[in-house]
């Protein structure tokens, strides 16, 4: 166990706007107190990333971003540029830390596939829970605007509290990361916004899909073709690249399709980086432009 829980830790660990609309206040009391600067999250503490401008009487979109195997917080910040977006853009961002188990490497306990490979049996889904919730009471979260985002682990993670929580999210933005191998263990969730990035040289999380020996992941045409239908998105997607997206890859690399004409009004976007390994690098156009469509921000 010790070997490939090493191994895990190699593929999966550290590897590199516009404004927010806000909702404004009525007159009386503020939507949340004023922060107290204190963490979040108990156990596992989680320092919110505010808005340059915050102001406790308006409310914010709220983004959780969620790191991989053996990564941190900080790695998924430089991932997806989090901190930064969220001052500048005008969002709340929360960048909450796994459990650590064998090795004292950090996993989310997201699907029997991964990544709680020491049979630790962490509930990821009421930590998540539950911070959402100590965030809407200690912070003036937008209750309408709640998302998750991930790379790898923490893309398999933001999927299932899709299934999970629909009710509660609005939208995910995946990297690197798959799904429940049964798609109706999913339920029938809500619908929501869906951006999966995911590059074709993936050897961790294969674009075809694959199993780590525990439990089998779909591949990503298949993960997205469930949205598409959960969305009741119709038609072909639209098609625009090859765009460069990506620091990792030389010269114009990502392809982009889009399913916008949904029941739902929500959209499901795959971007394919093109010779790209697990860590398809997103440079500064590709981070504001991830974010734009997480938020639906055109």
């Amino acid at each position: 166990m010790g070997g490939m829980v090493l191994l895990m830790a190699g593929w999966f660990g550290c590897g590199e706007p516009t404004g927010q609309p806000v909702e404004e206040a009525p007159s009386g009391p503020p939507y949340a107190p004023v922060w107290d600067g204190e963490p979040l999250g108990g156990e596992r503490p989680v320092e919110p990333v505010l808005p340059v401008d915050y102001d406790v009487n308006k409310r914010w979109p709220l983004v959780i971003a969620l790191h991989g195997f053996s990564a941190s917080p900080d790695w998924i910040d430089d991932y997806f540029g989090v901190r930064r977006e969220a001052e500048e853009r005008g969002f709340i961002a929360l960048m909450p830390e796994g459990t650590l188990g064998a090795g004292d490497l950090a996993f989310w306990n997201a699907t029997p596939a991964c990544c709680d490979f020491a049979d630790v049996g962490v509930d990821d889904v009421a930590y998540l829970s539950a911070l959402i919730e100590e965030a809407q009471e200690r912070l003036a979260v937008d209750p309408e605007r709640i998302y998750f985002m991930g790379h790898s682990n923490g893309g398999f993670m933001s999927y299932r509290m899709a299934c999970e929580l629909s009710e509660k999210i609005r939208g995910v933005a995946v990297a690197s990361g798959s799904s429940l191998a049964d798609a109706s263990a999913c339920g029938t969730p809500s619908p929501l916004r869906v951006l999966h990035v995911h590059g074709t040289e993936d050897n961790v999380i294969p674009y075809q899909g694959g199993s780590f020996g525990r439990d089998d992941f779909p591949g990503v045409q298949d993960v997205v073709a469930r949205w598409v239908e959960r969305n009741g998105c119709a038609g072909v997607p639209t098609e625009e690249g090859p765009v460069d997206l990506s620091s990792g890859v030389f010269g114009r690399e990502s392809t982009i399709e889009r399913w916008a004409e949904c029941e739902s009004g929500m959209s499901v976007e795959l971007w394919t980086v093109n010779g790209a390994d697990h860590f398809p690098w997103l440079n500064l156009r590709g981070q504001d432009a991830l974010f734009d469509a997480l938020l639906d921000e055109d």
